[in-house]
């Protein structure tokens, strides 16, 4: 995985742990999942393996966007544009779960920093 400098002191979660145990919009934490991209979908998921039917949208924080590592990952999930087969990668992603919404009942994953992660082949 690529790992930047000064890793988070968030409470690290699985999707899993954090849906059982879902923190306040305000609390940062770090998760530990796989992110699925699917651009003909025009969607991003985190899941976890134990625990396969529950799944986070997410999405960069608009002040995120200048950090390494977060400019590194959206590159990497966009990637080919013309390819639009599904993207998948181990990550580490620290930030907080939004309020849930109508559209989003369980809440959205907003991600304010990447710590680390690796595509699949």
């Amino acid at each position: 995985m690529n790992t930047p400098a000064g890793a988070s002191d968030a409470k690290s979660l699985t999707v899993c742990q954090l849906a059982a145990t879902p923190s306040s919009p305000s609390q940062t934490v770090q998760v530990h999942a796989t992110a699925w991209v699917a651009l003909r979908h025009g969607g991003s998921l985190l899941q976890d393996a134990n625990c396969p039917k529950v799944t986070y949208g997410f999405r960069f924080a608009d002040d995120a966007r200048n950090r390494p590592m977060v400019k590194k990952l959206s590159d990497a999930m966009t990637g080919d544009v013309m390819n639009l087969k599904p993207r998948v990668f181990d990550v580490r992603l620290v930030g907080q779960l939004s309020a849930p919404t109508a559209s989003d009942p369980k809440g959205l994953f907003v991600v304010s920093d990447v710590e680390a992660f690796k595509q699949h082949p």
